[in-house]
């Protein structure tokens, strides 16, 4: 009895903490905190945008559009298309404009290839990567520049915003999921540094660029880790964000999410300096806080705590903790039989959005220890 309420209580510790505690406790040291404005750029710096892009022809005329009609200095700012191992017509697309450089590689050798060939090419101080199926706000480019006013500031994450008219209301777990995430992030950045940014829309300095091994998965993840690494942190602008269409099914965000999982194992491998605390005692804080319970400890003790549970009916304390659970979980298993229904509201979704992603998680272990990770994914169907 006992040791079964050590397990239960550590485990409910851990998944509170890691889902509701942490986030509590950057709201409250946060509050205390005032954020001085930025100035206003007498000379917006030179840019280049990046967009890698895998047989992406359907969306890459609009994606360009997009990103030329950003509020942006036409004579400041470059954009790379960069087609890696396309072959849907993409590869053959020409641009008479100037601003437009497009770079095709035969051999599909993933996004990280795609960076580094592109990275040769850039001669600006600052560099945006953005993903082809994602669309930018105007104003985007402006406000994240402005970050680079602080000399520490080595990156600047934009928000990725998950597109919500007429989609399942399970899929709409993936948008709720985001504002969280999202609400998450702007509170680490306050606190010290993102942990993390977000590949649809991401800028660093130019000279700050290491290249990435070619079987990167999380290239964003890696690439904005080694600029904290080298000293540096990694802002956040909530007001500047690529907004795509969710998966289209929610077997597609299931592959998606085991493609994340196993790249984390990889990245983590490729990080060591994340788990020294003497390095950087704040970032090792909130990488343990924000990335590694929810990539390790959390769905273990998900499992622990139900267990944990069964051998402690005999109180009513843990009887209604049990009731609570099992509820929870059949509320999840509703949701997975419900998934393609749409006349339900995607919140009622969010326990079975949860659970899958735990359960990606362990997926995504299984597969890197196989080692049948790869840079090469599978797009999701958007």
């Amino acid at each position: 009895m006992v040791i079964a309420q050590i397990i239960f209580w550590v485990c409910l510790g851990i998944v509170f903490y890691t889902y509701i505690g942490y986030t509590l406790f950057l709201f409250l040291i946060n509050a205390c905190r005032k954020k001085a404005p930025f100035d206003a750029l007498q000379a917006l710096p030179n840019i280049t945008v990046i967009i890698p892009a895998y047989n992406e022809l359907s969306v890459i005329s609009k994606k360009i559009e997009n990103t030329l009609q950003c509020e942006y200095p036409s004579d400041r700012m470059l954009i790379i298309l960069i087609t890696d191992g396309s072959d849907d017509g993409s590869e053959s697309l020409s641009f008479t404009d100037n601003r437009i450089m497009h770079l095709h590689k035969p051999e599909r050798l993933g996004k990280a290839a795609a960076i580094n060939h592109a990275m040769l090419h850039v001669k600006s101080p600052i560099v945006f990567i953005t993903d082809a199926n994602t669309f930018i706000h105007p104003a985007s480019f402006q406000k994240m520049v402005l970050h680079y006013q602080k000399a520490n500031v080595g990156g600047v994450s934009g928000e990725k915003r998950i597109q919500m008219q007429s989609l399942d209301a399970s899929v709409g777990g993936e948008g709720l999921y985001w504002k969280y995430e999202s609400m998450l992030k702007r509170e680490d950045a306050k606190f010290y540094s993102i942990v993390g940014a977000a590949g649809e829309l991401f800028s660093f300095r130019s000279n700050l660029f290491r290249p990435l091994s070619n079987n990167t998965i999380l290239d964003d993840f890696i690439l904005s880790m080694r600029i904290v690494e080298q000293g540096y942190v990694i802002a956040y602008e909530p007001e500047a964000f690529a907004a795509e269409a969710p998966s289209q099914s929610i077997e597609d965000e299931f592959t998606r999410k085991v493609r994340i999982s196993s790249g984390v194992w990889q990245a983590l491998g490729q990080l060591p300096f994340l788990f020294n605390p003497f390095i950087n005692l704040k970032l090792f804080f909130q990488f343990v806080s924000h990335r590694l319970l929810r990539w390790t400890l959390a769905p273990a003790a998900m499992i622990g705590m139900f267990i944990a549970n069964l051998f402690l009916l005999s109180e009513p304390l843990y009887i209604l903790i049990f009731i609570c659970q099992t509820l929870f979980y059949t509320w999840a298993l509703l949701g997975f039989l419900l998934k393609n229904n749409r006349r339900f509201p995607a919140f009622l979704f969010v326990p079975f959005y949860y659970c899958m992603m735990n359960i990606a998680v362990i997926v995504g272990l299984s597969i890197f220890f196989q080692k049948k990770h790869t840079a090469l994914w599978k797009k999701a169907q958007r």
